[in-house]
């Protein structure tokens, strides 16, 4: 059961009873990765986002439960002055990821069993994100 990454407008393949996980890389749908210095001192401080609640729609037949929402940070250095001196390092926010386990399905239909399902995320500056795929279930 290994997590399959879901990308806007994706068709993500499920077998009828399997229990499978996705998850969503929010990266570029959030603010940008930045630090600000305070005062001179070379003290850093993190200018980034998080998420406070998500939600996920699928059709009837499915189950979606949440099983995560991780945050990724990456380091930053910065310089200044004409000499570029080094004035302090700190780590940025610059994605989140959400993970969800998919259980149910129906039978495989002469349409091949695809499904939409979409998922929102609310983050800590008001914004909703969104992204849509669809689960093709097969037997």
């Amino acid at each position: 059961m290994s997590a399959r990454q879901w990308t806007a407008e994706s068709i993500l393949p499920k077998y009828q009873g399997e229990v499978q996980d996705y998850y969503i890389e929010w990266t570029g749908r959030i603010a940008p990765a930045r630090v600000t210095a305070t005062s001179g001192t070379g003290a850093w401080s993190l200018v980034g986002e998080t998420g406070s609640a998500w939600q996920v729609y699928v059709a009837s037949g499915l189950t979606a439960s949440a099983l995560s929402l991780a945050q990724v940070w990456t380091a930053y250095n910065s310089a200044s002055g004409a000499g570029l001196t080094a004035t302090g390092s700190a780590s940025a926010l610059v994605s989140l990821q959400s993970t969800l386990r998919l259980s149910g399905g129906w039978p495989a239909s002469a349409s091949g069993g695809l499904y939409g399902m979409s998922a929102e995320l609310r983050t800590s500056s008001g914004r909703f994100l969104y992204e849509r795929a669809f689960i093709q279930v097969n037997s």
